[in-house]
């Protein structure tokens, strides 16, 4: 009979020592869930915010267009169009599309301020 006990007991410390390894092992990774979550949360966050800055960007070009579509522009605002256009497309990246139609209607505006220069001289 003693051998058996011997036995029983072996198996019991073998349960709990293989018990406590697994709690131990679901700290572990309740502790790495907990930091993946909250590294989900901050990669939203900013994902919402980069989001609103590019709804900004975006508002904002459509404005400068609409002025622009409007019309009949002194020298020194279409200078500064020119100028507000580069300076969305930086913000917006140059290769996204918002990006890209600023520099398209930069381009159109600096043809157009060339074009008045060039008659303003001819007329000079």
């Amino acid at each position: 009979m003693g051998r058996s006990f011997r036995t029983l007991d072996l198996s019991i410390i073998k349960f709990f020592n293989m018990a406590k390894d697994i709690i131990f092992r679901a700290r572990l990774d309740t502790k790495q869930a907990e930091a993946n979550a909250r590294n989900l949360g901050q990669n939203i966050n900013k994902s919402v915010s980069e989001t609103t800055g590019v709804d900004k960007l975006s508002q904002k070009l459509a404005e400068l267009n609409k002025n622009m579509d409007e019309g009949n522009l002194s020298i020194r605002q279409y200078r500064m169009a020119i100028k507000e256009y580069q300076d969305i497309a930086v913000q917006a990246g140059t290769k996204s599309a918002i990006g890209v139609e600023a520099l398209e209607r930069a381009a159109k505006l600096k043809d157009e301020y060339s074009d008045l220069q060039v008659q303003v001289q001819q007329f000079s």
